[in-house]
């Protein structure tokens, strides 16, 4: 039997939430962006995308201290895929915003029924996200971080969601995890589902 990874959890969570709007932060190619969607589309036509990345706008120094080892993408690729979904579902609507969400998205407060934050890995720049979107029905985080068998793990002051959704008694994290190339796993957790 396959086993599931983190990211499949979460699509499997919007097929009982059914959302009519969703908020990414951390687009980056895409990808999770068109299988959130294309589930959500299931259930209703007029589904909403919502998503903030840095795309290929930030230099390699930026991306290192972000902890971002994805690799970069373009917005002009991620806007191709989400044009596609919209051909075959005319009621999908979705718009990115390009830049760090300290500057496109803290101080601001933004409702969706999911969001799923997987942007910036540093802590705080974390924990500005969530305030912007705590209001939302259901919020999903990526980089709750936990040690491998040689007790290897990310620096947790400095990177991850451990430290926002520890202090939180609503939060869980979900059971799947997957291996970091630093040592350690990383899984997801959730508020309000």
């Amino acid at each position: 039997m396959k086993r599931i990874t983190r990211y499949e959890q979460l699509i499997l969570a919007i097929h009982e939430i059914q959302p009519r709007k969703i908020v990414e932060i951390g687009t980056h190619r895409g990808t999770r962006a068109v299988e959130m969607c294309h589930a959500a589309l299931q259930y209703r036509a007029d589904v909403q995308y919502v998503g903030y990345d840095v795309f290929d706008t930030e230099t390699p120094e930026f991306h290192e201290a972000a902890f971002n080892g994805k690799g970069v993408a373009s917005f002009a690729d991620v806007s191709d895929r989400l044009a596609e979904v919209t051909e075959r579902h005319k009621g999908f609507r979705w718009h990115l915003y390009t830049g760090q969400t300290q500057e496109t998205l803290h101080g601001k407060t933004v409702e969706a029924d999911l969001v799923f934050i997987d942007g910036d890995h540093r802590a705080d720049v974390i924990q500005g996200d969530y305030e912007a979107v705590k209001s939302s029905r259901v919020i999903f985080l990526d980089d709750y971080y936990e040690p491998d068998d040689s007790g290897r793990c990310p620096d947790l002051d400095v990177i991850g969601c451990n430290k926002l959704v520890n202090c939180m008694p609503n939060a869980r994290v979900l059971p799947v995890p997957d291996p970091i190339r630093e040592g350690g796993f990383t899984k997801l957790a959730v508020i309000g589902y």
